[in-house]
């Protein structure tokens, strides 16, 4: 059975200053992960943007996430799209 799902979004709690200590996510900064499973390698390439956009009335920073998988002819292919957060003051 699923349930509503209605909180209560306050935009002045939020901010889009990301400074967590373990994940700080700057304007302009590129982290990209590797990892390897038996069938593929995947690279992760997280871009911070210096672009906001507003989410239920939160003003978000827009993080492009994207994991890239090697598929089996070689090829990089991309698989996700863009992604936006922002965190609670």
């Amino acid at each position: 059975m699923q349930t509503s799902y209605s909180p209560s979004i306050k935009p002045a709690d939020f901010t889009t200053t990301i400074d967590i200590k373990n994940f700080p996510l700057q304007p302009g900064a590129t982290l990209v992960y590797r990892g390897k499973t038996k069938d593929t390698t995947e690279r992760d390439v997280v871009t911070v943007t210096r672009t906001t956009n507003q989410i239920m009335g939160v003003r978000s920073v827009v993080v492009e996430a994207r994991p890239i998988a090697k598929s089996t002819n070689k090829a990089w292919q991309k698989t996700w799209p863009r992604c936006s957060i922002s965190t609670a003051l």
